[in-house]
């Protein structure tokens, strides 16, 4: 308990960080940097950087290919979700680890659509139709959010070989590598991908707290349906 107590405290000083970096970027060192003359937070530091390394197809196309791997991960534990829900018939004894994995991703999409509409940065490139919400970085968030809590599960829930080791590092990889390639390819300001590397890892620092959280009231379940069987049967209590 004093254990999972401490990781939620580790959540939420992470998410308070997030929140601040959130704002000093929305209100320090605004200039009209960005494009058609948009205002970006700390733009002496963000142009700087943009205009040394600019805009990188390469970079760019390694990003989203690691962001369909993301995706991808995404995506089969959402099926293991729903495949161990139909076995279990009970929303409330799916595994822990799933359900847990299910929230962060509940959580990522309410951080998205509220960064859709409160928009702290435009990108520093016009990729397809006009300005695009850049702040956080939606890639570098989700890569880090699902590949960094994939990792902790894939430690945890499979047995010790060689499979095992292979799948983390390769977890660890892509939620590294992609905010990496997402900075160098130019689509973000340094400051989009930092946002997006806090709020990930906030996101999956979620992931032991809210299983154990789960795993404590599958038990307090199991064990309420015990007694009310040994209730009925006549069973003396122990």
């Amino acid at each position: 308990m004093k254990k999972n107590k401490t990781s939620f405290t580790i959540s939420l000083i992470l998410l308070a960080v997030s929140l601040i970096f959130t704002l000093l970027v929305a209100f320090v060192g605004k200039a009209p940097v960005g494009p058609e003359n948009s205002e970006v937070g700390f733009a002496a530091l963000n142009a700087a950087l943009h205009d040394r390394f600019g805009y990188n197809t390469a970079f760019y196309g390694v990003s989203s290919v690691l962001g369909y791997l993301t995706i991808l991960t995404a995506v089969i534990n959402c099926v293991g979700f729903l495949v161990n829900l139909v076995k279990k018939k009970d929303l409330r004894m799916v595994r822990a680890d799933l359900t847990a994995t299910l929230g962060i991703y509940i959580l990522l999409a309410v951080l998205y659509l509220v960064f859709e509409f409160v928009v702290i940065n435009y990108r520093p490139v016009i990729l397809e139709e006009g300005l695009e919400a850049s702040f956080p970085s939606t890639h570098s968030m989700l890569a880090i959010a699902v590949m960094f809590s994939a990792a902790r599960q894939i430690r945890t829930g499979m047995k010790e070989s060689g499979i095992r080791s292979t799948l983390i590092v390769l977890c660890i990889l892509t939620g590294v590598l992609t905010p990496v390639t997402r900075f160098f390819s130019g689509v973000h300001w340094f400051t989009d991908i930092l946002g997006g590397i806090l709020y990930g890892l906030f996101l999956a620092s979620l992931f032991t707290p809210l299983r154990e959280m789960i795993r404590a009231g599958q038990r307090r379940i199991i064990g309420e349906r015990r007694q009310h069987a040994d209730s009925k049967t006549g069973t003396p209590l122990l």
